[in-house]
């Protein structure tokens, strides 16, 4: 009997502790398949995370690529260029030079006088002379207003260096006092030589300025010939294209592009009428600054 109870107590204890192993093992399973389970998600996770890495650099990489050969191209081929900003021309300065019609003679309002008052351009100065030609007339004895110090190819000076702006208008008064000359004249006494001259000055002198030139008024009138028959306007008119050509200048063709009437558009056969200075001139300068005008 004692040897029974004794059997019995240790067949007891001997299924119990191999139960506790059998259910410390059971749950060692069930601990390793979550961990498993749970580093099973972290991994894939983890290597979701590192494609899209590698996907994400791939297309910005490409992309990369792509724009530096875009942008190399552009600068290469010049198909595509950026849009300047528009200028503000009220922040410019503004230096015009000229004869009677730009000194604005015979009306109230000068076309410098019409960029202060109708264009909001503060710094304007007006440098129009009667009687001005841009050739030196030596003894000139036609008229007592001229005086030969006027030339625009001695008096330029005046004007600042640190104008923005540099207008000129020459041609009407040289037309009937100068003669033409050739294109590779130097002297100062005939109207290629002048402008030579005038040019060649503006360019060196004034490297922070942009420098244009304006033809003269087309005038439909039989003083349009000079007093020798020989000579009309149009030959000083192209004379200031050929030479502002030469020197790398922009023009103003009011020659050919304005609508002008020497009738309807003058006060004297010569000087232009307030209406077209206002509403004609004036308003074509400004276009043309704006569509023109480069920083040097």
């Amino acid at each position: 009997v004692e040897n029974f109870k004794s059997f019995t107590t240790n067949s007891i204890f001997f299924i119990a502790f191999n139960f506790l192993i059998l259910y410390t093992k059971i749950a060692q399973i069930k601990l390793a398949i979550r961990m498993s389970t749970i580093m099973k998600g972290f991994f894939k996770r983890l290597f979701t995370i590192f494609i899209n890495a590698l996907i994400s650099t791939t297309l910005l990489t490409v992309v990369g690529c792509k724009n530096s050969n875009d942008n190399s191209s552009d600068s290469t081929s010049g198909n595509e260029v950026e849009e300047p900003e528009p200028v503000d021309i009220t922040k410019l300065s503004i230096a015009c030079l000229g004869d009677s019609l730009t000194l604005g003679q015979g009306i109230e309002f000068s076309y410098p006088v019409n960029l202060f008052l109708n264009y909001g351009i503060y710094n304007v100065t007006n440098y129009g002379v009667g009687w001005s030609t841009c050739a030196v007339v030596e003894n000139c004895t036609c008229h007592n207003a001229y005086n030969a110090h006027n030339a625009m190819c001695l008096r330029y000076d005046q004007i600042s260096t640190n104008t923005d702006v540099i207008a000129v208008m020459c041609g009407v008064n040289d037309s009937a006092l100068v003669p033409l000359g050739t294109i590779n004249d130097t002297q100062n006494t005939t109207f290629y030589g002048a402008l030579n001259s005038l040019c060649s000055n503006l360019k060196t002198n004034y490297t922070k300025s942009y420098v244009f030139f304006m033809t003269s008024f087309h005038y439909d009138i039989s003083e349009e010939v000079r007093q020798d028959g020989t000579m009309r306007k149009d030959y000083y008119e192209t004379a200031v294209k050929q030479v502002c050509q030469k020197y790398g200048i922009d023009v103003f063709d009011t020659y050919n592009a304005l609508d002008f009437s020497t009738e309807r558009d003058t006060i004297d056969n010569v000087h232009a009428t307030q209406d077209f200075v206002t509403n004609v001139w004036t308003p074509a300068i400004v276009d043309f600054i704006k569509n023109n005008y480069k920083k040097p």
